[in-house]
């Protein structure tokens, strides 16, 4: 069965987190994984990521505010760059 994850990456610890998202990546599912990660681990100061839609969404700025976090995002069409979760 395919199935969508999310992998998040502490940059400094090299911990991972993957996130079974059971084929929805909507920016309130994603919204509301990262809620359950910022309950465990506090809330990260930058968030790295891909160019994809959930990421760039008006949700999810709004996200980003309220959290405080910076989002930088990895330059489109090289995943390399993205290198920790790629």
């Amino acid at each position: 069965m395919n199935s969508k994850r999310l992998i998040i990456v502490d940059a400094k610890s090299k911990f991972p987190i993957v996130v079974d998202m059971k084929n929805n990546t909507s920016a309130k599912y994603v919204c509301d994984a990262l809620e359950q990660i910022i309950d465990w681990f506090g809330s990260p100061q930058t968030l790295a990521s891909d160019n994809g839609p959930p990421f760039n969404s008006y949700e999810m700025k709004k996200f980003y505010g309220k959290y405080a976090i910076k989002h930088i995002t990895a330059p489109p069409c090289h995943p390399a760059s993205n290198g920790l979760v790629e």
